[in-house]
């Protein structure tokens, strides 16, 4: 029976379909793995993130303007 399946979607093209799209799919989870490794472990972000998080949870900070600042330390 599986045999049979993979005959058939190979012979109407939805296989590979299938399998370029899973391909892609972890070329870009690759890459976002890699940015939020690289973005949490980054010092200053882990020196500014748990203060940043207390502004916003006392309503000191946006959330956005947070975000940014912490993305701007990032870049930098």
């Amino acid at each position: 029976v599986i045999e049979n399946f993979a005959e058939i979607t190979k012979k109407s093209g939805v296989f590979d379909e299938r399998r370029n799209s899973q391909t892609v799919e972890w070329f870009y989870s690759m890459i976002e793995e890699y940015l939020l490794d690289s973005f949490y472990n980054d010092p200053g972000i882990k020196k500014e993130l748990p203060v940043i998080q207390e502004q916003i949870l006392k309503n000191e900070v946006l959330p956005t303007a947070a975000a940014e600042k912490l993305l701007e330390t990032f870049y930098k």
